[in-house]
């Protein structure tokens, strides 16, 4: 089998593996597009007759119609290997300076749905869990800018494996783009994400003793901290649910102790950023 026909093989066994397991990851839409099937089409046969001199549209508008490149480069890059797609909507503004890294791919051997057009974390429980952890500290969830680090899917491996460091590493350009652009002062970094970057050890002990830190970006001047996923939160409360009765006040104040931490933790961001600005 020559190279051309090795490479559609490739392309077909990956489509069919999508179609079967998350037939919504197809793109419809950029984020600020209507989606298709909520556009209506009607044919209203000689209401309007087709200029044949170019209409002149004023600048500022002709500028809003130009595609937003920028906001969407996860589907344009091809620097990582693995990849199957990009995340739908790896990219959320916010109303202050604070960036979210976050990730809801698959890391594992089960493929997770892109849902990211319709959740921050991959659920609504999450969502509303970040929610409430944030409205704790004095924070809305509106005042995050959020992006997924990695930000596209990739062909499902061990998370050990050493390509994640390399599509981190290759990601990398993207966060610090993100963080030139909108001047960003306090970099989070959650989950697995952290995990990914930073190594499990030192994103453990960055969290547990709510360090700031330099995340050591080229080129990048910005304050960093770590907090445990709203997934693994969920995961918590889920395991003391199900435990019995002589674990579950020992698992409850273990929860406990993780949610204080983070609700101290994006305190201690509120109160740095009123210092950066």
């Amino acid at each position: 089998m020559n190279a051309e026909a090795s490479t559609i093989e490739t392309i077909v066994h990956d489509l069919i593996f999508l179609l079967k397991n998350d037939p919504e990851c197809f793109i419809l839409k950029y984020s600020d597009e209507t989606t298709p099937l909520d556009l209506d089409f009607v044919y209203e046969p000689g209401t309007r007759q087709l200029s044949k001199k170019k209409e002149q549209i004023p600048e500022e508008i002709r500028e809003q119609q130009q595609p937003r490149i920028s906001e969407n480069v996860n589907y344009l890059c091809t620097d990582c290997h693995g990849k199957m797609y990009p995340v739908k909507n790896y990219l959320r503004p916010g109303k202050k300076p604070i960036l979210v890294l976050h990730y809801n791919g698959s890391t594992g051997s089960k493929l997770k749905p892109d849902r990211s057009d319709k959740y921050i974390f991959g659920n609504p429980e999450e969502d509303d869990l970040f929610e409430r952890m944030c409205r704790a500290s004095g924070l809305e969830t509106s005042d995050f800018y959020f992006q997924e680090f990695p930000a596209c899917h990739f062909t499902t491996s061990n998370p050990q494996d050493p390509e994640w460091k390399k599509r981190i590493s290759n990601c990398l350009k993207h966060a610090a783009s993100t963080i030139k652009k909108y001047n960003i002062k306090i970099l989070i970094f959650s989950g697995i994400s952290a995990q990914m970057y930073l190594g499990h050890d030192h994103a453990q002990m960055h969290f547990k003793n709510m360090d700031l830190f330099d995340p050591e970006i080229p080129g990048i001047a910005v304050t960093a901290l770590v907090l445990r996923s709203p997934a693994a939160l969920l995961a918590m409360e889920q395991k003391r649910k199900k435990t019995s009765d002589h674990t579950k006040a020992e698992l409850l104040e273990e929860e406990k102790k993780v949610k204080t931490l983070i609700v101290n933790a994006l305190k201690l961001t509120a109160e740095k950023l009123a210092t950066e600005l």
